[in-house]
C-alpha cells in the first residue's frame, strides 16, 4: 500500500498531536484574593412648600371659617407629611393669640413635583377686650409640618396671608355682598374694610349677638340709662324713670321732697323735719 503525504496533511497531524498533549498534561495555577471600593450617593429630603387660600370675614366670636391648605413637594422623591399646624402671627397690637387654627392630620405621601390640597378652619376668638386693633388688618398664618413629616424626613414651613373682614374692593368701593344682615335697631356697615354693625342712636348691642339686633333702649331703660350699666331705678324715697337717656325723679314718696334738686340723692328731705315755713309750704303744695 502506498501513502501519499503532502505539506497540508503533515500540518494537520501536528496540530492534532499538540491538542492531545495539552489535554493530557493540563495547566498549573495560583488562587488569589482582593478588595475594592465603590460609591453610592443617598438623596436628601427637600422641604415641602405650604400655602393657603386667602380668607376674609373673620370677626370676634364668629363661627370658624374653612381655609384650603396646599402641600407642594418640589423634591425628586416622594415625601410623607404627618401633621400640619398653623399659627397666626401678631401684627402690631392685633394679637396672634386672638386667633386659633385647627391642626391638620394629613398622614399621606405627596409624590415628587405634585401638590395635594387639604383644609382646616380658622377663627377669631372673643377676648372680652377691645379688639379694634385688628380691624382691617392683614395677618400672617405661619404653616409648618409636624416632626414626623418628610421624605423619610424633610418637613417644611410657609407663611400665608389672609384679609380680616374684607368688604372693600381694591378701588375703595364697598362690596355690598359682604355687608352683614342686621337685626332690629341695627345697621350693617363696612368699617375700613371690615364688615360690622352700628346701633341706632339710643340703642346698644349689649349682649354682642347681632341676631337680636341692638336690644337695649338706652333712652328709657332704667337699668341702662344713657349707657350700659347705668342703673337709675333705685333712687332714695322716689319713683324714678329714664327719659331720653337721663334719670329723672317722677315723684317723691309720701313724706319726702327733693329739696336740693339733685337726682342722685333722690327725695332727701323729710317733711317731718322741715322747720322753715317756706319749705313746708312747698311740701304741702306738691313741690318736688
Amino acid at each position: 500500500m502506498r501513502f501519499f503525504r503532502s505539506k497540508k496533511g503533515i500540518a494537520l497531524l501536528a496540530a492534532a498531536a499538540v491538542a492531545v498533549a495539552a489535554a493530557v498534561v493540563g495547566y498549573a495555577f495560583f488562587t488569589a484574593s482582593g478588595t475594592g471600593t465603590g460609591t453610592a450617593t443617598v438623596g436628601t429630603a427637600t422641604g415641602v412648600q405650604l400655602s393657603s387660600d386667602p380668607v376674609d370675614g373673620l370677626l370676634p366670636g364668629a363661627p370658624a371659617t374653612t381655609v384650603a391648605v396646599h402641600v407642594h413637594n418640589p423634591g425628586a422623591g416622594t415625601q410623607f407629611i404627618d401633621e400640619i399646624d398653623g399659627a397666626v402671627a401678631t401684627n402690631g397690637e392685633c394679637l396672634g393669640s386672638w386667633f386659633t387654627v385647627a391642626p391638620i392630620t394629613f398622614g399621606a405621601s405627596v409624590a415628587a413635583g405634585a401638590t395635594s390640597t387639604t383644609s382646616t378652619t380658622i377663627a377669631m376668638l372673643e377676648s372680652h377686650t377691645n379688639q379694634d386693633a385688628c380691624q382691617g388688618k392683614t395677618v400672617t398664618i405661619d404653616w409648618s409640618t409636624g416632626t414626623g413629616s418628610g421624605g423619610g424626613g424633610g418637613g417644611g414651613s410657609q407663611t400665608n396671608t389672609l384679609v380680616l373682614g374684607d368688604c372693600r374692593w381694591d378701588d375703595g368701593s364697598i362690596d355690598s355682598a359682604d355687608i352683614p344682615a342686621a337685626g332690629p335697631h341695627m345697621a350693617g356697615l363696612c368699617f375700613g374694610g371690615t364688615p360690622g354693625f352700628q346701633c341706632e342712636i339710643g340703642w346698644d348691642n349689649a349682649d354682642g349677638d347681632p341676631s337680636n339686633g341692638c336690644e337695649l333702649n338706652l333712652s328709657t331703660d332704667v337699668h341702662n340709662c344713657g349707657q350700659v350699666g347705668a342703673d337709675v331705678s333705685n333712687v332714695p324715697h322716689a319713683i324714678s324713670a329714664c327719659v331720653n337717656g337721663v334719670g329723672v325723679i317722677v315723684t317723691c314718696l309720701t313724706g319726702w321732697i327733693d329739696a336740693d334738686q339733685i337726682f342722685a340723692d333722690g327725695c332727701e328731705a323729710s317733711t317731718a323735719s322741715l322747720t322753715v315755713p317756706r319749705l313746708a309750704r312747698r311740701a304741702t303744695s306738691g313741690w318736688a
